[in-house]
């Protein structure tokens, strides 16, 4: 995979645009995320109840040291128990799409039994992000170094990790055989991602940019019984373009590992011509006139 940054750019835009057209026809893989969304609060709520209720208790106040223990497993759990849930859904997310990227039927339900049988790894997975985030915590919480290096491994992270779901999900191997596979696949493609990334942001932008506007002027203007309906409004559509992006990242995401593990696009992502681009990049200089 020898793309100029031009073309890199041009796949990625590519990808993000037909990302969204293709979760127009698809509309019930928005389930997934849904689903995820769910079982995210749920986790905090529980994690938050446990954690409140062990440090101010119900009688003697515990001490400092193991309200700090308290806290320190409270978080321990939460990240594990989100992460396990995000990658269980985004494994069903990511086996839809490509499924029906090649044309086969595949329902929400046939995603989630793919994603349950491989629960072992997305579990290890789950364990190891949940330990890699805690440490960003733990560092951020220093100030000055400790903020710059949790920074910097957040977005390793980030990075190393982008193509891990389809690799748990395709492949067989273990856990470090998946981090390993997802990183030299985004050295093929990092420019692709930057691009895909920033125009699916870029495309919802406009829906969101409305409703900010909309909420800023108008609810001056509305009377005060109809203030908390809007606000529960605006939320409300904020939450729904913030889960077409989620959806829409994960079904980018299955189309972009198609591309760096086969050097094409699915048939539904076909704005680019690749044999185009290869075919320019193998003319020798000054042949690319008229």
């Amino acid at each position: 995979m020898c793309a100029s940054f031009v073309d890199r750019i041009r796949i990625g835009w590519s990808i993000s645009r037909d990302s969204l057209t293709f979760l127009a026809r698809e509309r019930d893989l928005l389930v997934l995320p849904v689903l995820s969304g769910i079982i995210y609060l749920v986790s905090a709520l529980v994690v938050f109840a446990v954690v409140f209720l062990g440090i101010v208790g119900v009688g003697e106040t515990p001490d400092e040291g193991t309200s700090e223990l308290i806290y320190i497993a409270g978080v321990l759990v939460y990240l594990l128990l989100t992460s396990i849930s995000l990658t269980f859904f985004a494994a069903a997310l990511v086996y839809c799409a490509d499924r029906r990227f090649r044309g086969h039927e595949a329902s929400i339900r046939e995603g989630l039994a793919v994603a349950w049988k491989r629960k072992s790894k997305i579990v290890a997975w789950g364990i190891l992000t949940a330990g890699v985030g805690f440490l960003i915590r733990r560092l951020s919480r220093r100030g000055g170094a400790g903020t710059a290096a949790s920074g910097l491994l957040g977005f390793s992270r980030s990075v190393v990790s982008f193509y891990a779901v389809p690799t748990i999900v395709f492949s067989e191997g273990s856990i470090r055989e998946t981090l390993s596979e997802s990183a030299r696949l985004f050295k093929g493609t990092w420019g692709e991602y930057a691009s895909l990334s920033l125009g699916i942001n870029l495309l919802l932008l406009p829906p969101i940019a409305i409703v900010i506007l909309a909420s800023v002027f108008g609810m001056p203007m509305l009377a005060d019984s109809l203030v908390l309906p809007a606000i529960v409004l605006a939320a409300l559509l904020v939450g729904v373009v913030l889960l077409v992006r989620q959806t829409a990242l994960g079904v980018a995401k299955a189309a972009l590992y198609t591309y760096a593990t086969t050097d094409r696009l699915p048939p539904q992502f076909a704005d680019v011509d690749l044999d185009a681009l290869a075919s320019r990049r193998a003319e020798p200089p000054g042949r690319g006139g008229v």
